[in-house]
C-alpha cells in the first residue's frame, strides 16, 4: 500500500493530467474523423460537382470546388484550376500560378495539362523558356496519341529543339502520326 507523500500526490496528479490531455486528444481525433467521413467529399466528387456548376454557367462556385479538388490531388481539377488562372476566369490572370497547377496535373498524366505546360515552356509563358522541358512534355503528350504533340515532337527531332536532331526518331513519330485515324 502506498503511503501519502507529496511525491506520490504529485506523481498521481501529473499522470492524471496526462491522462486527461490524452483523452481530450483522442476525443478530438474521433470527432474529426467522424465529421470527415460523414460530411467530407473526396476529390472525384468535388471535381464532378465543379463540372456540374460549370455546365450551369456558375464558374464562381466551380472555381471553389476546383481549388478543393486540386488540393486533394485530382488531376482534372488541377488542369481546370490552371486553366482558370491562365484565362483569368474568376481569378486574376496569372500564368505562373496556372503553370504550378498545370504541372501538377501533367505529372499525373493529364493530357491537356501536358500540352499546355509544353507550350508554356516552349514560349516562356509564366516560366523561363526551356526547350528541353517543352520537348519532354510534348513527348509525354505525344505518347498518349495527341496529334499536335506528335507533330511538335517530329519538328523537335527535325530541328533539334530541346533534343538532339534524330532522323530515325523523327521517322518513328511521323509514322505514328501518319497512321492515326
Amino acid at each position: 500500500m502506498l503511503k501519502y507523500s507529496p511525491n506520490n500526490f504529485h506523481d498521481f496528479f501529473t499522470n492524471y493530467n496526462c491522462f486527461k490531455t490524452m483523452h481530450r486528444l483522442l476525443f478530438a481525433i474521433l470527432i474529426t474523423l467522424t465529421t470527415a467521413i460523414a460530411f467530407g467529399q473526396n476529390a472525384e466528387e468535388l471535381n464532378k460537382k465543379s463540372k456540374d456548376f460549370l455546365s450551369k454557367g456558375d464558374s464562381k462556385n466551380a472555381l471553389l470546388l476546383f481549388k478543393q479538388a486540386s488540393e486533394l490531388g485530382n488531376a482534372e481539377a488541377q488542369y481546370n484550376l490552371g486553366y482558370c488562372y491562365q484565362e483569368g476566369i474568376e481569378v486574376a490572370k496569372n500564368d505562373s500560378i496556372a503553370n504550378i497547377w498545370l504541372l501538377k496535373s501533367a505529372k499525373q498524366g493529364w493530357l491537356n495539362a501536358q500540352y499546355k505546360i509544353a507550350y508554356s515552356f516552349a514560349v516562356g509563358r509564366g516560366v523561363m523558356k526551356d526547350d528541353r522541358q517543352a520537348f519532354y512534355w510534348a513527348l509525354q503528350c505525344a505518347k498518349q496519341g495527341d496529334p499536335e504533340c506528335m507533330f511538335n515532337v517530329v519538328s523537335c527531332y527535325k530541328d533539334g529543339i530541346g533534343v538532339t536532331k534524330n532522323i530515325d526518331s523523327l521517322l518513328v513519330w511521323a509514322t505514328r502520326l501518319g497512321v492515326l485515324e
